[in-house]
């Protein structure tokens, strides 16, 4: 009887070692749309009023600090010296809990429970305090 597949089915490019190069890929391709940082709770003042910004800080130099806002994925860019606070945070959708970002388990970093004050701040927008 004749095998369904003829010569593929012999073929060495479908073996285990094919298997396991496609799911390594599938998780690469899966993280690639999510930031490698963690989501953060970032406080500042602009004039008298207070903000909050939920987002992943890209940097932080001595003039500016750049937030990618977990919301819409928008840039914010603060002065520095404005920023008041910055706290990691768990923001809903986008860290499973008690799940420490990539970057952190890749430098062998500790990782803390997210903290109450992001989880009622979902929106990633600006807001006012």
């Amino acid at each position: 009887m004749a095998e369904p597949l003829g010569p593929l089915s012999r073929s060495p490019l479908l073996g285990t070692p094919v298997f396991f190069v496609v799911a390594v890929l599938w998780v690469l391709l899966g993280t690639l749309t999510r930031p490698w940082t963690p989501v953060e709770l970032v406080g500042y003042q602009e004039g008298s009023e207070q903000h909050l910004v939920v987002g992943n800080v890209l940097s932080a130099d001595g003039e500016w600090t750049t937030v990618m806002r977990s919301g819409d994925r928008g840039l914010t860019r603060i002065r520095s010296e404005d920023v008041g606070s910055r706290r990691l945070c768990h923001l809903v959708g986008a860290q499973e809990l008690g799940q420490a970002p990539l970057l952190w388990e890749l430098q062998d970093r500790p990782y803390q429970s997210p903290t109450a004050a992001a989880a009622s701040s979902r929106t990633g927008r600006p807001a006012s305090r």
